[in-house]
């Protein structure tokens, strides 16, 4: 064998085994979840329920 196919046949013996380590790294979420999940990490959501928050507190202090 030479030099680059062994080079080759490492690098493929290599991948056939972290293939199922990649397909696995991938998580399937619902459309709902993933939603949920762009609200909850959105700096101006954040923002927003901090003014809301505050608003119901003026009020009740009012």
């Amino acid at each position: 064998m030479t030099s680059i196919s062994r080079t080759a046949a490492c690098v493929l013996t290599g991948l056939a085994f972290l293939a199922p380590h990649f397909a696995a790294a991938q998580q399937t979420i619902s459309l709902d979840e993933a939603v949920q999940r762009a609200l909850g990490r959105s700096t101006q959501m954040l923002q927003q329920d901090q003014m809301v928050d505050n608003a119901a507190l003026a009020e009740r202090s009012a």
